[in-house]
């Protein structure tokens, strides 16, 4: 499914890795891309036909957001960005949790049978640059700013996007999540993620990882509630 946005004059392509809900998003400029934590899409795959490159960002390196990295290198040449540390963990399907993703779905028989029986539990993908705590750079006359945000898991990280939108991939989620996941560090989560967004506008768009998008101040009156 495809989900189309317009936020602060940009337009934004949403689509959902449907077994978990966790958002896929896109920007296109002519045959250029901007992808962030891709996911398997048949209606990505439409959306994407006749493009020259793209560059994909990953929020973290959890099986859920990683997922699309091998089969969006199939359709267009890609140059894939992440922290050092997510790129470590990338290869690794302990670390990046696809060995062990369908035990999130052992409460949902079917869910957890159908997951069992497609998704490759010895999944692995690589990054072709990575940072180790900031990088800017200007991508199709757009202004990225990459910034390394620890806590939810040690590879995490954030996109700010000409300084209007942030995709927070599971940094920011109200919802209590945050700091559920295996190698969740809620001291390196108070120092990175909270003490980077704390001076920002509480009118900055969040595209989170999973959930709709929202303003940065409303997702911190929740996170307030439980960190």
């Amino acid at each position: 499914m495809e989900k189309i946005l317009r936020l602060q004059n940009h337009t934004l392509y949403v689509y959902d890795f449907e077994v978990i809900d966790s958002r896929t998003y896109m920007i296109r400029e002519d045959d250029e891309l901007l992808l962030i934590d891709p996911c398997v899409s048949g209606a990505l795959a439409e959306r994407i036909r006749g493009a020259r490159h793209a560059l994909v960002y990953l929020t973290h390196e959890h099986f859920d957001h990683i997922s699309g990295v091998n089969w969006i290198r199939d359709k267009v040449e890609c140059e894939v960005w992440c922290t050092e540390c997510c790129a470590d963990r990338l290869q690794d399907p302990r670390l990046n949790m696809s060995r062990t993703f369908p035990l999130l779905f052992l409460q949902e028989r079917e869910k957890f049978q159908y997951v069992r029986e497609h998704t490759d539990r010895e999944y692995s993908c690589k990054a072709d640059k990575t940072f180790a705590t900031e990088k800017k750079m200007t991508w199709k006359g757009h202004s990225l700013y990459m910034r390394k945000t620890s806590g939810h898991s040690p590879g995490g990280s954030m996109l700010l996007l000409d300084e209007e939108i942030l995709f927070a991939g599971d940094s920011l989620l109200g919802n209590g999540l945050e700091l559920k996941s295996l190698g969740a560090d809620e001291e390196a989560y108070k120092a990175q993620v909270l003490a980077y967004v704390c001076g920002m506008s509480p009118e900055m768009q969040v595209c989170p990882g999973h959930g709709e998008v929202r303003t940065l101040g409303d997702i911190l009156g929740d996170i307030t509630r439980y960190i």
